[in-house]
């Protein structure tokens, strides 16, 4: 009789795939809650960070505007109570001193209060500097103007000193016309405001030499032109030489 094959079957379950893309989980509220008052935490805080950050860059840089004000006006050593040649190369010592200061309260300050305080302290630097340069440009230049004076006045005194002495009369003129020169060069004047110095300057010295000779020679000075309250101090043409 015939032997029939038997196999044996293996049945083996596959699970169909569940479709998730259209699969909607129910919220839950409590989570959701959780979540927002998470998230409104964390911006709460973030916000208060920004704002003390803000508060201390702000403090720091009220600090150093008082500190530059100090430096400027304080009235013992402030740079602007320095004048003439006590001012000259104040400019850049004081600012140094800003610096050290800024540098200073920036390194009490957080890193991230930091660079706020930094950008407002480079403008405030500017100012500083600024009105620094002007007080010391200003004091120099009237420094100037004083050291030159004095020397024209002690110029026409020498030569109003030697009326007489024909050869040093005139070399003391010349001298002084060459200061009065390279000064108005330095300093930008006309050729018609340099003649007018010089002008002025002669008057000066034969104002000078009047005055000087009329008192070596008063009696006769007074007989020929009277009393000096008379003559309103004219000039006479013996008191002018041309050079």
């Amino acid at each position: 009789m015939p032997t029939v094959p038997q196999y044996q079957r293996q049945s083996q379950t596959q699970t169909a795939p569940v479709m998730t893309s259209n699969l909607r989980v129910p919220e839950n509220p409590l989570v959701q809650g959780i979540q927002q008052a998470a998230d409104t935490s964390i911006n709460m805080m973030a916000d208060a960070k920004r704002k003390a950050d803000v508060a201390l860059s702000q403090d720091a840089s009220l600090q150093l505007t008082q500190t530059a004000s100090d430096l400027m006006t304080n009235p013992q050593n402030g740079l602007l109570n320095l004048q003439g040649k006590n001012a000259l190369g104040k400019g850049q010592e004081y600012t140094q001193l800003f610096d050290a200061k800024a540098q200073e309260l920036a390194m009490q300050l957080p890193e991230s209060a930091r660079q706020g305080f930094l950008q407002q302290a480079q403008q405030q630097r500017i100012q500083f500097t600024s009105q620094a340069g002007r007080h010391e440009i200003g004091q120099l230049n009237a420094y100037e103007e004083g050291q030159f004076q004095a020397t024209l006045t002690t110029g026409a005194k020498t030569a109003s000193a030697m009326y007489g002495d024909n050869a040093n009369y005139v070399l003391a003129n010349q001298q002084a016309f060459q200061q009065i020169e390279s000064f108005g060069a330095a300093h930008g004047w006309s050729p018609e405001q340099i003649q007018a110095k010089k002008v002025e300057f002669k008057e000066k010295v034969a104002d000078g030499a009047l005055s000087q000779w009329s008192a070596n020679n008063a009696i006769g000075f007074i007989q020929s032109n009277g009393e000096l309250s008379d003559t309103g101090r004219r000039f006479t043409p013996c008191c002018r030489r041309r050079w």
